[in-house]
């Protein structure tokens, strides 16, 4: 674990947290570097909070994905593919590459 100070961000200090065996003794290490412990509502509410954005997420693929039929949908993730794919292998070869706008999607091409 790396601290760092919170005025100019250079780091503190290097502490191992391998190195303690014992919950006991690493829940006083974080104590003494002046880290609070959540209480239960607050690791609820932090919970909750995630349940919600990341059920709003799913909400929002869903309606995209209810906008195509399974061909399209099938076609879509294809070329999304073919472009990670063309995109790794670009950035594997080390060749620069130039932002293209096309049909409202932003794609790479080789320069």
């Amino acid at each position: 674990m790396t601290i760092y100070s919170n005025k100019d961000g250079h780091e503190l200090e290097k502490i191992t947290l391998s190195d303690y065996d014992d919950k006991t003794k690493l829940h006083d290490l974080f104590k003494d570097k002046g880290f609070t412990k959540y209480t239960q509502d607050e690791i609820d509410a932090r919970r909750k909070i995630e349940e919600l954005h990341n059920g709003k997420e799913r909400h929002r693929l869903n309606l995209q994905d209810k906008m195509m039929n399974p061909a399209e949908h099938k076609l879509v993730m294809k070329e999304k593919m073919r472009e990670l794919i063309e995109a790794r292998k670009q950035f594997e070869a080390g060749l620069p590459d130039k932002m293209m706008e096309i049909e409202g999607r932003t794609k790479l091409e080789a320069v």
